[in-house]
């Protein structure tokens, strides 16, 4: 595939790197839409295969998909979260299948450390003609992560430093303080301090920054020969 680039976004739980990945992913998509040219930006996760395989397996257990509307003739709702697959949206649906998740990703991490790392990577080769230009990725967490997609593309690793926020758990702990302890020596590297006192319009801002600096990387890369 044509390569893109991607962008790591790393941080401990409630650091904002959801947040500043969607705007990121908005300003670039934005810029162009207004360019008028025929360029794409993904908002992505790895955590995002783990989830489908989860709601799968759900599924395949007869329960119907949470946004899925029931079939004719069946008069059950589904607000019970016990009546259908998960809702990934919902913060207490998503905080019950959590240690589910762990679980899972450790289990498959052992079987191959670069696995959600590789399978990302053949998803959007195989599924994306032409390739998005930009990919923004808003859960790193391991070293090994950056290092499979470094060897292949463009990678700009950006960490998102918050006061107060802090891992998920301690295996979080320990994957992290492995990034922060490189951090500073990774090419291209960028920082975003989203403090206490900092409102949604101050991380906007912070992430139109990164957004513009994210598209002239893509552009000088368009233009080499």
């Amino acid at each position: 595939m044509s390569t893109p680039v991607f962008v790591l976004i790393s941080g401990p739980a409630g650091a904002g790197k959801t947040t500043a990945s969607a705007l990121i992913t908005r300003f670039i998509h934005d810029e162009f839409e207004r360019q008028k040219v025929r360029r794409t930006v993904l908002q992505a996760s790895f955590a995002g295969s783990l989830k489908e395989a989860v709601t799968r397996a759900e599924s395949f257990f007869g329960f119907p998909r949470c946004r899925e509307q029931p079939s004719f003739g069946d008069s059950r709702t589904f607000s019970d979260p016990a009546k259908h697959t998960t809702d990934w949206s919902d913060y207490e649906q998503k905080a019950a299948a959590r240690p589910l998740l762990v679980e899972l990703g450790r289990h498959l991490r052992r079987k191959n450390p670069d696995i959600f790392a590789d399978y990302l990577y053949r998803c959007i080769e195989s599924q994306y003609a032409p390739a998005p230009s930009i990919v923004v990725i808003e859960d790193w967490r391991y070293m090994n992560e950056y290092r499979y997609l470094a060897s292949r593309v463009t990678t700009i690793p950006l960490r998102i430093v918050r006061p107060g926020a802090e891992p998920a758990n301690e295996e979080e702990r320990e994957s992290l303080a492995g990034i922060d302890e490189v951090f500073l020596e990774l090419p291209h590297c960028l920082e975003v301090r989203n403090e206490r006192e900092h409102t949604l319009d101050d991380l906007r801002r912070s992430a139109e920054a990164v957004a513009s600096h994210l598209l002239n990387i893509a552009e000088r890369r368009t233009l080499q020969p």
